[in-house]
């Protein structure tokens, strides 16, 4: 989940509870909106990478290790939010290149990243879909997502990103309605 809009509060997070499911958050308290989390099934192990998240503390992200069946099929997933009141695009975008340039050395199974990256892939010719998109292509990562998954009367636009380091593994991806 991307841009939650929590803060650590006890009581409103009790109310996000799903009955077989555990909930990991990265909240802030000094900016209204944003914050990012994720939820997996209770029999799903998984561990929360807060050592990735202090590589670039600046960034709005989650990180969790996914063991598979072997250690070839295991996962590491990022959640993002991109916000201009946290970091202008170019701090961003050098901070998310430093990362995963980091992670390509460092991990040699398949990284996902999601989230709203409010960067219009729609947009292929904007300056800033462009630098985007050189940086997921000089690390081997692809977009998964081909339609609007933000409509509004005015406007279509892809904000929302599954970028998969190993494209040929992901079976499925949609946008839901």
């Amino acid at each position: 989940m991307s841009e939650t809009w929590l803060k650590n509060n006890p009581a409103l997070l009790e109310y996000l509870t799903i009955p077989g499911y555990t909930i990991v958050f990265r909240n802030r308290e000094s900016i209204k909106g944003g914050e990012v989390g994720a939820y997996t099934r209770d029999s799903k192990e998984f561990k929360h990478r807060k050592d990735i998240e202090l590589l670039q503390p600046d960034l709005e992200h989650l990180w969790l290790e996914i063991p598979g069946r072997n250690k070839h099929s295991k996962a590491l997933l990022g959640v993002f939010y991109r916000s201009e009141r946290i970091l202008t695009y170019s701090d961003w975008i050098e901070r998310i290149e430093a990362l995963l340039g980091h992670l390509t050395v460092e991990w040699d199974s398949l990284l996902i990243l999601t989230g709203d990256m409010n960067i219009d892939m729609l947009q292929s010719r904007s300056p800033t879909t462009r630098q985007y998109q050189a940086v997921l292509d000089a690390f081997g990562f692809h977009q998964m997502i081909k339609q609007p998954t933000r409509i509004a009367k005015t406007s279509r636009t892809i904000i929302d990103h599954i970028v998969s380091s190993r494209p040929q593994r992901i079976t499925h991806s949609d946008v839901i309605p």
